[in-house]
């Protein structure tokens, strides 16, 4: 699934930055689908934890999920 990065590939910081969350968006979408039987009748994704502040990620994954709403969630223990 996960390959090593050449960081050098990259012009800045930015464009490093923006590659790793398009590919960690394009992981979460092979894990959802993976894990989503049953997705046609889920209207709405829940993301818990820290990158549910990151409003780039979150609007990369609601671009791979168009007829899905993306929100964030906070629970306390959510991922335990």
């Amino acid at each position: 699934f996960f390959k090593a990065t050449d960081l050098d590939a990259y012009e800045s910081y930015e464009a490093a930055y923006h590659r790793l969350l398009l590919d960690m968006a394009d992981y979460q979408k092979d894990a959802i689908l993976l894990a989503g039987e049953g997705l046609e009748n889920i209207d709405t994704i829940f993301v818990d934890g820290g990158f549910n502040k990151n409003e780039l990620y979150m609007k990369l994954l609601q671009n791979n999920f168009p007829s899905k709403k993306v929100e964030a969630y906070d629970i306390n223990q959510g991922t335990a």
